[in-house]
């Protein structure tokens, strides 16, 4: 996932970032726990204890499946509330951005980046170049001696 290795790359810099799959938690109550517990809360969570959590620092939030998401009210919460924060909206649909409401889109200033659909050729040169790391000389041998499970 091209997002998750931007996110990890933007740590090692210092910069922290919490990524959440809509599809999991498409609720805005249940975004909002599963950001507030990546960040160490437990008790309570809300935009609230997020911003003082934070403290003013800088902060990526990557939304993951974001069509999925049941409402869009933590998102206007977390532009509202908090003033260093970056954010990456995902979709499979090119059309997402024009359904938003525009106190949400005027606040986002969005910038889209289209990622194509591969090619047949290409997956399978991505496929060719990838086995080469997921398996160890010897791997496949050692799969025809192990027993099945009972």
């Amino acid at each position: 996932h091209a997002v998750k290795r931007v996110l990890e790359d933007l740590s090692e810099f210092g910069l922290p970032s919490i990524f959440i799959n809509c599809w999991v938690h498409s609720e805005s109550s249940a975004i909002i726990e599963s950001i507030a517990k990546q960040l160490g809360i437990i008790a309570e969570p809300s935009i609230e204890r997020i911003k003082n959590r934070l403290g003013g620092s800088a902060i990526v939030f990557a939304f993951d499946e974001i069509d999925q998401a049941k409402g869009l009210n933590f998102l206007y919460a977390i532009l509202e509330e908090i003033n260093m924060a970056g954010i990456i909206l995902i979709s499979n649909k090119p059309e997402f951005i024009a359904t938003l409401d525009e106190r949400i889109r005027s606040r986002l200033q969005p910038q889209i980046i289209e990622f194509r659909n591969y090619k047949p050729e290409e997956i399978k040169g991505i496929l060719k170049e990838r086995r080469k790391y997921a398996f160890y000389e010897e791997t496949l041998a050692l799969v025809g001696v192990t027993k099945p499970y009972a």
